[in-house]
């Protein structure tokens, strides 16, 4: 057996953004981590599949937002400039432009008690997919706890840091309650059969270890 039981492990990520102007759901393929002995390659490629309801004509509209004045479609507005440059392998832009959709929503409430976690928590595991992108493990890390914090029942992000856990840091017994959670929380989500699979991959090696 190599160190994966298929010798690659691919990480898949979605962006899950919602907000009142536009809905997009993709699947995003981020990194293939190729082992062979000692050393690791890397390739990032994009398998998309998304259903976009609005912000569809420009990459970004960020003047569109402006003449709006909605604070949330600026957040939006951002968020969706982000995931185009990570389409185009611009991750150093798609991370400025998430950290502004941050920074706009934070200084947009008026207080802790105001935040709404379905805003917050999905624009921290966006972040974190950039960093992903970026080979920031640490600060992929980071923003999946954070996303967590703030919303301890947002099952997608339990999925990613399993993923982050299983594929790139190697830690299986810290995988395994994330995908246990996401099938608790998600039973019936998008990525509960991706989740179920990795799950029962991780059982089987850690079986076969105690033999």
């Amino acid at each position: 057996m190599t160190l994966f039981r298929d010798v690659s492990r691919i990480i898949r990520g979605i962006f899950p953004v919602s907000f009142h102007a536009f809905r997009v759901r993709l699947r995003f393929v981020l990194v293939v981590l190729v082992i062979g002995g000692a050393a690791a390659s890397h390739v990032a490629y994009v398998d998309v599949d998304s259903q976009v309801t609005a912000f569809t004509d420009k990459p970004c509209r960020i003047e569109e937002a402006d003449a709006d004045g909605d604070v949330q479609v600026f957040v939006a507005a951002y968020a969706e400039c982000a995931y185009d440059h990570t389409l185009t392998n611009d991750f150093d832009t798609a991370l400025a432009h998430i950290n502004t959709a941050l920074d706009l929503y934070y200084d947009s409430v008026k207080s802790p008690f105001h935040i709404d976690p379905a805003v917050l928590a999905p624009l921290y595991v966006q972040r974190g997919q950039i960093h992903l992108l970026l080979y920031e493990w640490d600060d992929v890390l980071a923003d999946y706890n954070t996303a967590l914090s703030i919303d301890p029942e947002y099952a997608d992000a339990y999925y990613y840091r399993g993923v982050l856990y299983y594929s790139v840091r190697f830690e299986r017994e810290k995988a395994m309650p994330d995908f246990a959670r996401y099938l608790e929380l998600a039973p019936d989500g998008d990525l509960a059969e991706k989740a179920a699979q990795y799950l029962a991959d991780i059982q089987a090696e850690l079986k076969a270890l105690e033999r």
